[in-house]
């Protein structure tokens, strides 16, 4: 599981997060000294006006003696893509991709990483299988509610729990970036404690998640949310009878009015497995039967 974030020199988490993000803007003076100082770290070096000259003159030599650097550049220009390729430096595209004709093509274009989003989102059994085909990194924005319209429904848009994180880093995704919008100055930190350390949010989803025009409270929420959302495929705009989502909000509401927080999901073969160690040392020790664990049935 990786993190990532702009660079903030306010951060109490510069040397803790796994990725950082470094604006580009012609020079490459002080880029070593940098590459240096974070060399444990993934340093993705944000070009946001992408000259042909830089590659070849400035990036070839960094390509050549560091292996923690990558390009993000902001817009797909095919004919840049020999000179790029030629610094040997990892590179992807601040493009967000919400459909599969766009994924291809960017694993053609031969890019280490992928933004997904909206729609794929949905779809991570399937990004996830094709990801791996091609080696390459999913990126997500878990903290921007995304949808095609502003107006559907919050609950109908792409978003993450800081609560489902373990949950996606297993299966789908690989690097986990904190949005922030351009021009807000807003330290990251407290993205990182709910996302990265507790992985728990108390509170309105809405205080850390941009876009999410609704009140559902995190602390109600019942840990089956990420696992119901991330391979749905979206049914409820099929016109498919699925309100998965909705049920769950209800439930949180509920939940919510007589302050009782939802117990974690169980796993039913470990708490068969304790059970028969139970019964095992009953019949080997002809001890006393010991009170079976407790089995949460939520």
């Amino acid at each position: 599981m990786a993190f990532a974030a702009r660079w903030d020199s306010r951060s109490k988490y510069l040397n803790d997060i796994d990725e950082l993000i470094i604006p580009f803007h012609g020079t490459t003076d002080k880029l070593t000294d940098f590459l240096d100082a974070h060399i444990d770290q993934r340093v993705i070096v944000d070009i946001q006006e992408p000259w042909r000259s830089f590659f070849g003159v400035i990036f070839t030599p960094i390509g050549e003696k560091y292996t923690n650097v990558a390009l993000r550049l902001s817009e797909l220009n095919p004919d840049m893509l020999t000179d790029i390729k030629n610094t040997k430096i990892p590179f992807f595209f601040t493009e967000v991709v919400v459909e599969w004709e766009k994924f291809h093509e960017l694993v053609e274009y031969g890019v280490s990483d992928i933004y997904i989003g909206e729609q794929l989102g949905f779809e991570l059994d399937d990004v996830g299988r094709a990801a791996a085909h091609a080696g390459i990194r999913t990126r997500i924005f878990p903290n921007v509610a995304q949808s095609a319209r502003t107006s559907t429904d919050p609950l109908k848009k792409f978003f993450l729990r800081p609560e489902d994180v373990d949950l996606y880093n297993r299966r789908y995704i690989s690097t986990f970036e904190f949005y922030i919008p351009v021009g807000v100055d807003l330290n990251w930190d407290v993205l990182y404690r709910a996302y990265a350390i507790n992985k728990k949010w108390t509170g309105r989803l809405d205080e850390i998640i941009i876009g999410l025009d609704s009140d559902i409270d995190s602390t109600f929420i019942s840990p089956y949310w990420g696992s119901a959302r991330m391979i749905c495929h979206r049914k409820c705009l099929k016109y498919s009878d699925c309100n998965i989502c909705g049920q769950l909000y209800d439930l949180s509401k509920s939940l919510a009015a007589i302050r009782v927080m939802p117990k974690p999901p169980v796993d039913t073969k470990a708490a068969a497995k304790e059970t028969m160690k139970t019964i095992d040392r009953k019949t080997i020790d002809a001890e006393e039967p010991l009170d079976p664990p407790i089995v949460p049935n939520f």
